[in-house]
């Protein structure tokens, strides 16, 4: 299993806030809604359905992600659904002070070690998208 990790970032919300924000695909799609759209073009194409987070890239298609592991008030695993491969995007949520939150993001996935140099650097830029759009909650 490789493993790419964003720089960690604060967000000025107590961890037990983003949790349950992070935890929950309805509370994010409505906060996600309030991101300016300079900020959601960067993240790239994501939508909610269901109980489900999709993410829209040109070199694979749709990805969809559903919850798998909740671990209060610190992690969050999204686990990709009919994926290929295992595929897991992670949020560690760490108290920085009882009003802000360390916040680090990862993509822990299974590739082949003869993919790794050709995918890590887009695995590596989608974990660091990840973080930048998860620290736009701090509004």
């Amino acid at each position: 299993m490789s493993k790419y990790s964003g720089k960690p970032s604060v967000v000025n919300r107590p961890n037990t806030e983003l949790y349950s924000k992070l935890s929950n695909i309805d509370a994010m799609r409505e906060r996600f809604e309030q991101i300016p759209e300079e900020i959601k073009a960067k993240a790239g194409q994501l939508r909610f359905e269901d109980e489900r987070l999709i993410i829209v890239t040109p070199q694979v298609g749709e990805i969809s992600f559903i919850i798998k592991e909740r671990k209060e008030p610190e992690r969050v695993v999204y686990s990709a659904e009919k994926s290929p491969i295992p595929l897991d995007l992670v949020v560690d949520l760490k108290e920085h002070t009882p009003q802000t939150t360390e916040v680090t993001t990862s993509i822990e996935v299974d590739l082949p070690i003869m993919l790794r140099p050709l995918v890590g650097p887009q695995m590596q830029m989608a974990a660091d998208k990840l973080g930048e759009l998860i620290s736009q909650l701090n509004a």
